[in-house]
């Protein structure tokens, strides 16, 4: 493998994007292909979406460990192993005839991308001075944004030209430039090794994870009370060797806007569960022309991104966060009372509004909660939010996909736009909440 001694940061940012870049791809891809999975592996709203949250899971289980390896392992070696990892699960499903052995190549995407990911976010605190951090989070927020704009046309129009199969391979040239973009952009870099890994925390945090999840989807009390126990397992292994700092649950203004990018990751990946659902289910709109539909707001989105780092760099952050969130909000609003009545062209205009006011505050909310924590708590805090955004995530994408699946229940023939209203609502509130404590933060001193 070629060597390069100096740092290319904004091809670093990109290239490492790319993977993170194809995993969302692949997963608002997939999401305008679930009525096809359904029928074709004879399964429900609520067991399809594990394609979705499969993978979202494996992000949240190796972002946790992230701190310990890239203070033990180059950024360089942290990038070729996450590249492999991502290529191994494309290839996989290419060729994947099975549901399970579908969910095998999302898991290994998973672990790719739990890496990258945080990755990513590293070089640009580690390497970018501070006065452009905000530019280059919201470019590197725009890599990864820009996939949900043409993820479900690349879907759509792949799966009635070809077969869901060719989302997956026609992937990998770009992860192999992936690969070779950063091996030119990332030096080798000597680290300090020696540091012990803590396994019982890492095992008692990915075991939370795994059985909070399903306690959340299926409510079983048993699923509850070993999630309970995997937790208490996870702070008591944590305490001597933190696997996390959990000093940062102290840092209460650090909370409330983690929170805040939480709900946006919630409302982010259950709309683009909903929408596409929806729209076939319960307006009878094809593959592609659901795809199509949701290709416009994500472009907004992408483009915007960059333009609110530099309106956060000049104007600070409450302005550009409120009216983000405000103009989000209010379109979220229209489509809990008028989603069923609408046209598509006006859910269309609806959708841009709400994909606009989160590019507006959504990086900006991400660069604040990292002002809000001392610098030796940046590389914990940025763990945090990245294992936090893929649960948040892994939730919000079961807890919508089950409403959907009960509506259908109860009513058959308008099941679908009974069970996408509940789940419009719970992204509703969710990021009411959002709203109500950010306000509170920016009109006070302390919490």
């Amino acid at each position: 493998m070629s060597e390069t001694k100096q740092w290319r940061v904004i091809p670093a940012v990109i290239m490492t994007a790319v993977m993170s870049f194809g995993g969302i791809l692949v997963e608002t891809s997939m999401n305008v292909t679930f009525p096809l999975l359904m029928s074709q592996f004879n399964l429900l709203a609520s067991q399809v979406q594990w394609v979705t949250t499969a993978y979202l899971l494996a992000v949240s289980i190796v972002v946790p460990s992230f701190a310990y390896l890239v203070r033990n392992f180059s950024i360089r070696n942290l990038f070729i192993t996450a590249n492999l990892l991502f290529l191994s699960g494309l290839v996989i499903d290419s060729f994947a005839q099975s549901f399970i052995i579908l969910l095998l190549g999302r898991i290994l995407q998973g672990f790719a991308t739990g890496l990258a990911l945080p990755l990513m976010f590293h070089i640009i605190l580690t390497k970018v001075h501070q006065d452009k951090r905000g530019l280059m989070m919201g470019v590197g927020s725009m890599t990864t944004s820009f996939a949900p704009a043409i993820g479900p046309t690349y879907g759509g129009i792949l799966t009635e030209m070809l077969d869901w199969h060719a989302i997956f391979w026609l992937l990998l040239p770009l992860l192999v430039l992936s690969l070779a973009g950063g091996l030119w952009a990332i030096p080798q870099e000597p680290v300090g090794r020696g540091e012990v890994f803590n396994g019982p925390a890492f095992i008692g945090l990915a075991a939370f994870l795994v059985t909070s999840l399903l306690a959340i989807e299926q409510n079983l009390w048993y699923q509850w009370m070993l999630a309970f126990l995997a937790a208490f397992a996870f702070y008591q292994s944590n305490r001597n060797n933190p696997l996390i700092n959990l000093n940062l649950f102290s840092k209460g203004h650090y909370l409330v806007f983690l929170w805040g990018a939480l709900t946006y990751q919630a409302l982010l990946l259950g709309m683009s569960f909903i929408i596409p659902n929806y729209l076939q289910l319960g307006r009878g709109l094809s593959t592609t022309q659901a795809g199509n539909f949701m290709f416009l707001g994500p472009i907004v989105l992408s483009l915007v991104l960059p333009l609110a780092g530099r309106l956060y760099d000049s104007l600070g952050p409450k302005k550009p966060i409120l009216a983000g969130l405000t103009l989000s909000l209010f379109a979220l609003l229209i489509f809990v009372i008028y989603y069923h009545q609408l046209p598509i062209w006006s859910l269309l205009v609806v959708h841009v509004m709400m994909m606009l006011g989160i590019a507006l505050s959504l990086s900006n909310i991400m660069t604040h909660s990292y002002g809000q924590i001392e610098d030796n708590l940046e590389a914990d805090a940025n763990t945090l939010m990245n294992l936090g955004q893929q649960y948040m995530g892994a939730i919000s994408t079961a807890l919508v996909s089950k409403l959907l699946s009960l509506g259908i229940s109860q009513n058959p023939e308008f099941g679908a736009v009974l069970g996408a209203g509940w789940g419009i609502i719970l992204m509703f509130l969710l990021v009411l909440s959002a709203y109500i404590l950010i306000i509170i933060v920016f009109r006070s001193n302390t919490i």
